[in-house]
């Protein structure tokens, strides 16, 4: 998505999530990431995973998961904790009525207008011109 409001994973590059993997404190669950990294990263990429985006389709959903685990021999559990790890990098939108900052009254009438959550609203706002304009929709 070129909005901004995502990561644009298909020019993530698959050694960039591995560097940050090795490098960043994880939570201990997902410590088992980086056991044979730079083999199981070598494995990914000899199927195709060139960048987050592959990785995200390849794992998509839990037949595509095990669909890959048995063409690479990897461990179901391992691309599932992959699969997590990756999906962090993606926001999920989270409803305007749930912002502390937003009064109920604003957030039914920007629903109204369709902006229903942070992803509308990054959608319709994130240049100063859009803000403007939903500035003046808002108030008529």
């Amino acid at each position: 998505m070129s909005s901004g409001y995502f990561l644009n994973t298909s020019e993530f590059p698959i050694e960039k999530f591995k560097h940050i993997i090795q490098n960043k404190d994880l939570l201990p669950a997902r410590l088992a990431l980086r056991l044979n990294i730079d083999q199981n990263f070598d494995i990914l990429i000899s199927n195709g995973i060139n960048s987050l985006g592959d990785l995200s389709d390849a794992l998509k959903t839990k037949t595509k998961i095990a669909k890959f685990a048995k063409k690479t021999g990897f461990d179901l559990d391992y691309l599932t904790l992959l699969r997590r790890e990756a999906n962090s990098y993606l926001p999920l939108p989270v409803k305007l009525s749930e912002f502390s900052i937003m009064d109920l009254k604003t957030a039914f009438q920007l629903e109204l207008m369709g902006i229903i959550n942070s992803k509308h609203f990054f959608m319709k706002a994130h240049k100063k011109a859009e803000r403007q304009k939903l500035a003046e929709e808002y108030r008529l």
